[in-house]
């Protein structure tokens, strides 16, 4: 950032679709008027996520509303949440949302980012020893079909007498994306450009890490 900028950070926050969702059973729905809906705390996630995007006839050429439009959604969710969320239901969604990941803080002062990280809310990967397992999806595709993506982790542990371990994974992943599946920003497949998978709409490719 300070190399493009010419502005200064003081840190970052990101905030998951599902803080949204917390905010908004703190406060109650709010009515969003540019966007001509009520966001609650049960069809937030799916909206931002998902819904949203039909609004625009699915479309790569409007990409630019559409990020506009999730935009709007978070601060009309915030703002709601600043003026009608009663004080202790506000403290009680965020500190939910940040143990859960939803809201994750780094400060560019040191002191400032030890004290998010004793915290427990900077996102960091504490590797104490032991036994650890984890995996990570990134879409390939280009394209929004991860909402419809279903994944499912199964570790298993087996101690031995001498003190060894014996361990197996399986990542399960599936695809409930509609048979009918219609071409555009959500089902792809992306524009062909460098690089690009050349998929049928409704097609899913991941990069799966373990």
């Amino acid at each position: 950032w300070d190399v493009t900028h010419t502005t200064h950070l003081d840190g970052v926050i990101y905030v998951a679709p599902q803080a949204l969702s917390l905010m908004l059973q703190a406060s109650g729905p709010v009515e969003s008027a540019s966007l001509n809906t009520t966001l609650t705390a049960d069809n937030v996630v799916p909206f931002v996520t998902n819904k949203a995007y039909f609004r625009f006839g699915d479309s790569f050429t409007r990409a630019a509303e559409l990020k506009q439009a999730l935009g709007t959604a978070a601060q009309d969710v915030w703002n709601h949440f600043l003026e009608a969320a009663p004080p202790r239901e506000a403290l009680d969604a965020l500190a939910g949302a940040a143990s859960a990941g939803y809201i994750v803080l780094h400060a560019v002062d040191p002191k400032v980012q030890s004290a998010f990280e004793t915290a427990g809310i900077a996102a960091l990967w504490r590797d104490e020893g032991g036994d650890f397992f984890g995996t990570s999806i990134n879409n390939a595709a280009g394209t929004k079909i991860d909402y419809y993506m279903r994944r499912q982790l199964v570790y298993r542990v087996a101690l031995e007498p001498d003190g060894s371990a014996h361990a197996d994974a399986q990542v399960v992943l599936a695809n409930e994306a509609p048979a009918d599946a219609q071409e555009g920003y959500v089902f792809g497949p992306y524009p062909m450009g460098p690089g690009a998978v050349d998929l049928e709409p409704g097609e899913n490719d991941s990069i799966l890490s373990t």
